[in-house]
């Protein structure tokens, strides 16, 4: 059972770090301010997701041992499933926001419309 707690701490903090990596790839190639400030706010969105699972899962069951104890009468303030569930609702918003992004910049490029629209689907079924 401690494995799985642990296993929590490392699915929620191995969310960011890819797509905060991605952002700081797209603050190099797009310098529009619209965009600008649509990378902030999702930036600052996975940051706020991530504070909010480490918090949710060190905070939400009293005692903390009580997850791999089972002796231990537990009282939760939220049921954990539906933590995670919150946890994953701005976590696919923001995979969708990543998604998009690139996607008006990429129409504008020079090339045939059937070579965008390849690429458009690249981006999209990489996402799967």
């Amino acid at each position: 059972m401690k494995l799985v707690k642990a296993h929590e701490f490392i699915y929620i903090l191995s969310i960011p770090f890819p797509k905060l990596a991605i952002l700081c790839l797209y603050f190099r190639l797009f310098t529009e301010k619209t965009f600008k400030y649509i990378m902030y706010a999702t930036g600052f969105t996975i940051i706020g997701t991530s504070i909010f699972g480490i918090i949710a899962s060190l905070s939400n069951c009293r005692p903390f041992t009580s997850s791999w104890d089972l002796s231990q009468t537990t009282t939760c303030t939220l049921e954990p499933t539906i933590a995670m569930q919150y946890y994953s609702v701005p976590n696919i918003i923001t995979d969708g926001a990543l998604l998009l992004l690139p996607m008006p910049a990429l129409f504008r490029l020079n090339g045939s419309l059937l070579r965008k629209i390849s690429v458009a689907l690249t981006f999209l079924v990489s996402t799967a």
